[in-house]
């Protein structure tokens, strides 16, 4: 048998040689404190990562969020004026008008009631005018 040829099941990875075998000297604890060490240093490449992916990705979401909003508000503007120009164009003078009275007769009430209120505020007595709350026996 020639003994310059090494075995095969001895090179494979993962498999120490006698050169490479477990140090004696090293403790379950020093093992341990190698893989918390492994352990924070992926947490904080983690986190660095997503921070940067976030700061990357932030500035385009708000840019489509303003875009968006851009785009329900001109089609609400669309919509409101191009109804009430063709409503003006084909609803008869009678209609219109009674539009236009109605508005303003509500408008009217409106400003009536708040008017009324204001003024029963000011004339209610307040609660210091009222003078001290009798004592529960």
């Amino acid at each position: 048998m020639n003994d310059d040829h090494n075995n095969p099941h001895d090179e494979q990875p993962g498999n120490p040689t006698e050169s490479e075998s477990t140090d004696p000297g090293k403790s379950a604890e020093d093992a341990f404190e190698d893989i918390k060490s492994s352990a924070q240093d992926a947490f904080k490449t983690g986190a660095k990562d997503a921070r940067d992916a976030l700061d990357k990705a932030l500035p385009k979401a708000k840019e489509e969020f303003a875009k968006g909003v851009h785009d329900i508000a001109y089609a609400i503007a669309y919509a409101t004026t191009f109804g009430t120009t063709l409503l003006n164009e084909v609803t008869p003078d009678s209609l219109r008008d009674g539009f236009a009275e109605g508005r303003e007769a509500g408008k009217k009430a409106a400003a009536d009631i708040v008017k009324e209120r204001r003024e029963r505020q000011e004339s209610a007595p307040s609660s210091a005018d009222a003078g001290p709350e009798p004592e529960m026996v």
